[in-house]
C-alpha cells in the first residue's frame, strides 16, 4: 500500500481535455506527489530542470485505478532549481499539460538525506540567440544524437510543440517559428533511441509584426489556474511517448539570450552614429578655432599697420629740400677771381645741413597719416645723401644714410674775404668736392 502523502500545496497545471494533474510542494530531497485524473495508461511522468537533464519515470499501472491516479517520488533537486512537470499517457506527449515554472523549497526536517542528482545528458544541442515570432529557428550541432531526433517546446503553463527532424538531418530549421511574441519555451531534445540531450534555459518569443504564422495550434499559455481549478488546452499531434528510463545524470545545455537580433544591430546602429556625430562636431569645433586663431595673427590695425614686427625696411619719409646734384654736377669747379667786387663763399647746404648738431630739418618720424597713405608701398627704397670717397654705412632710424665728405689732399686754404672797393683780388683757386 503506498503511504499516504499530505498535500501542503496544490498546483494544478493543464493537458489535453483527457486528465488533468496537480503536484505537490517541491522541496530538496523531499517526496513529490502527482496526482491526476483521466486519461489512458501508460503514464510518463517527465520533471525537466531549466539548463539540466530531464528526469523521466514510467508510471506503475497499479498507480492508476477506476479513473485516478497518484504517484510520488524523490525530488533529487537542489534547493532554488526551476524546473517544469509534464505528464504524458497513451494518447500523446503532454496530454496531461505542462505545469508552470516551480522552484525547489528548502529540505524540511522531516525528509530523508539525499544528494541532489547532478548529472550530464547523453548528448547536446545548440540553439539559435533570437527566437522570433514567425521568423526561422535554427537546432544544430548534436552529433552525438542518434539520428532522426526529436525536439519538445515547453511553455510553462500552457501547451507543447513537437518538432519532428527529417531523417539523417544533423541540423533543423524551425520555419517558420509559429509562436506568438512574448511567449516563453523550454526546448529539450531525444533521439531515435530516446535518449536526452538536455534542456534549454527559458527562451522569450521576440516580436516582429508578422502575424502570419500563428494558428489556433501555435504553443501558447493558458490561463493560470488556482489549486484545484481546471483548465483545458490541446496540444499538437505527432507526438512521442517516452518510455521508462531511469534518472539520468544532470548538465548544463546552451544558455538562452533573449535579446532580440534586431534590437541588438538596432543598439550598435545607434552607438556608432552617435560616434559618428561626435567625431564631425569636434572636427567643426577644432576648425573653428583654428580659423579663429588665425584671423587674430593676421588682423590689420589701419592706424598701426599690421602686428607682427617692425619690418627692417625703412619707412617712406618726406622729400629732401636739398636734393643730391647729379654726377656730372659734383665735378670740381673754380671760382673766379673777383675784382673789386664783393665776393664771398657760399656755403654748401647739405655741408651745412651734414655738419650741424642737430638732426637734419628734412627728416621727420614718420605720422599715422604718411603710414595710411603710403600702406600699400612697403618695399620704398631708402634714399640716400652721397658724398665721393664715402666708406659704406648702414641706414640710420630715419632710414638715411649720411656720408661724411671727403676732400682731396691738394685742397688749398680758401681765398681771404677781400672788402669791396680794396682793389685787392684773390690769388689763387680751389677745387672742393663734395
Amino acid at each position: 500500500m503506498r503511504p499516504h502523502i499530505p498535500f501542503l500545496l496544490l498546483n494544478a497545471f493543464l493537458g489535453v481535455r483527457s486528465f488533468t494533474v496537480t503536484t505537490s510542494t517541491p522541496t530538496q530531497c523531499g517526496s513529490f506527489a502527482v496526482n491526476w485524473t483521466g486519461g489512458q495508461p501508460p503514464f510518463v511522468l517527465e520533471i525537466v530542470p531549466l539548463k539540466g537533464t530531464q528526469q523521466v519515470f514510467s508510471v506503475p499501472a497499479s498507480a492508476f485505478s477506476n479513473g485516478v491516479g497518484s504517484y510520488s517520488t524523490v525530488l533529487q533537486l537542489a534547493q532554488e532549481q526551476q524546473f517544469l512537470v509534464t505528464m504524458s499517457d497513451a494518447t500523446g506527449f503532454a496530454t496531461g499539460g505542462i505545469s508552470p515554472l516551480l522552484t525547489v523549497q528548502a529540505q524540511s526536517p522531516q525528509s530523508s538525506s539525499c544528494t541532489p542528482v547532478d548529472s550530464v545528458p547523453q548528448f547536446f544541442f545548440s540553439l539559435d540567440v533570437a527566437l522570433q515570432q514567425c521568423r526561422p529557428y535554427t537546432f544544430s550541432q548534436y552529433p552525438n544524437a542518434i539520428l532522426p531526433v526529436t525536439i519538445y517546446g515547453l511553455v510553462p503553463g500552457g501547451t507543447a510543440v513537437v518538432l519532428n527532424a527529417p531523417n539523417n538531418a544533423s541540423e533543423y530549421v524551425w520555419n517558420p517559428a509559429s509562436i506568438a511574441a512574448g511567449t516563453s519555451v523550454v526546448f529539450v531534445m531525444s533521439d531515435a533511441q530516446n535518449r536526452t540531450g538536455g534542456a534549454s534555459d527559458i527562451k522569450v518569443a521576440g516580436s516582429t509584426g508578422d502575424t502570419s504564422c500563428l494558428n489556433a495550434n501555435s504553443p501558447s499559455v493558458t490561463q493560470q489556474s488556482t489549486p484545484s481549478t481546471q483548465t483545458t488546452s490541446s496540444s499538437s499531434s505527432t507526438a512521442r511517448v517516452r518510455p521508462t528510463a531511469s534518472s539520468t545524470k544532470a548538465a548544463t545545455s546552451s544558455g538562452s539570450n533573449n535579446i532580440s537580433g534586431t534590437t541588438l544591430i538596432a543598439a550598435i546602429a545607434g552607438a556608432l552614429i552617435f560616434l559618428g556625430v561626435l567625431a564631425a562636431l569636434g572636427v567643426f569645433l577644432f576648425r573653428r578655432h583654428r580659423k579663429k586663431s588665425f584671423r587674430q595673427r593676421t588682423n590689420f590695425d589701419v592706424d598701426g599697420g599690421y602686428h607682427d614686427s617692425p619690418s627692417l625696411i625703412p619707412l617712406h619719409h618726406e622729400v629732401d629740400p636739398f636734393p643730391t646734384p647729379p654726377a656730372a654736377a659734383a665735378a670740381p669747379y673754380e671760382m673766379a677771381r673777383m675784382e673789386n667786387s664783393a665776393a664771398s663763399l657760399i656755403p654748401h647746404p647739405v655741408s651745412e645741413a651734414a655738419n650741424s648738431d642737430g638732426p637734419p630739418p628734412s627728416v621727420q618720424p614718420p605720422s599715422a597719416s604718411s603710414r595710411k597713405t603710403n600702406m600699400t608701398m612697403r618695399y620704398q627704397p631708402a634714399r640716400f645723401i652721397l658724398h665721393t670717397d664715402a666708406e659704406e654705412t648702414l641706414p640710420d632710424e630715419n632710414g638715411f644714410i649720411e656720408l661724411p665728405p671727403q676732400y682731396s689732399e691738394n685742397r688749398r686754404p680758401p681765398a681771404p674775404y677781400v672788402s669791396p672797393g680794396s682793389g685787392v683780388r684773390p690769388s689763387s683757386q680751389f677745387s672742393h668736392t663734395p
